[in-house]
C-alpha cells in the first residue's frame, strides 16, 4: 500500500527542486538556520543580478553560460549587498564587458 503521507510534494522548476535540495543538504551539514537563510538570501540576490542581465541560471546557451560564470566571479567580489544592487556598473569597472549578440 502506497503511504501518501511520505510521498514529497515537490513544486516548481527543476532549478527550484535542486536549490532547495543543496540549500536543505548545507542546512544539515551546518545545522544552523542562519547560515541556511544567508545561502538562500545570497542565491536570491544572484539570480536577480543575473535578472537585471537579462539571464538566469536556466540560460541554456554557451554564450549565455559564459557570461553567468564571469557574473558568478564578479557577483563573489562585491563584499556587501549595496555594491550588488548595480551590477553593470561594477562589471564594467572591474573591465568585464559582454557584448550584446
Amino acid at each position: 500500500m502506497h503511504d501518501n503521507a511520505l510521498t514529497p510534494i515537490l513544486t516548481g522548476s527543476l532549478l527550484e527542486v535542486t536549490i532547495s535540495g543543496w540549500l536543505h543538504a548545507k542546512f544539515q551539514h551546518s545545522g544552523s538556520q542562519k547560515t541556511r537563510h544567508a545561502y538562500s538570501q545570497t542565491l536570491s540576490q544572484f539570480r536577480a543580478w543575473l535578472t537585471g542581465e537579462g539571464l538566469d541560471l536556466e540560460s541554456a546557451g554557451e554564450q549565455e553560460l559564459v557570461k553567468i560564470a564571469f557574473l558568478a566571479q564578479a557577483f563573489a567580489i562585491c563584499s556587501d549587498t549595496a555594491s550588488r544592487s548595480t551590477p553593470s556598473s561594477s562589471v564594467h569597472m572591474r573591465g568585464i564587458h559582454f557584448s550584446q549578440p
